[in-house]
């Protein structure tokens, strides 16, 4: 399984790798700094942080973008501990 690790810090993307090698087999993790625009590698699943690639706070645009950089691929989303919007606006999910 290939993991990519979207804005997380080096430290980190490191500690999600150990742990994904530990727990799923063969598992592999890379970490990307995102680029509005950029297309992301391939990977299995997505770990994206919100706040490092800009889109902290919840808005129409905001989540337009996120979908727009998944492109329908699985993903966990790390959203800032006191931003409250993007578990609002998703709580049914």
């Amino acid at each position: 399984m290939k993991i990519v690790a979207v804005g997380l810090a080096a430290r980190d993307a490191a500690a999600l790798g150990i742990l994904a090698a530990l727990a799923i087999k063969d598992a592999r993790c890379d970490s990307v700094a995102y680029r509005r625009g950029q297309a992301l590698p391939a990977a299995d699943l997505y770990v994206v942080d919100l706040l490092a690639v800009g889109l902290s706070r919840w808005s129409v645009a905001a989540e337009a973008e996120l979908l727009q950089m998944l492109h329908g691929r699985p993903a966990v989303v790390l959203r800032p501990v006191r931003e409250e919007a993007w578990a609002q606006v998703h709580a049914g999910l």
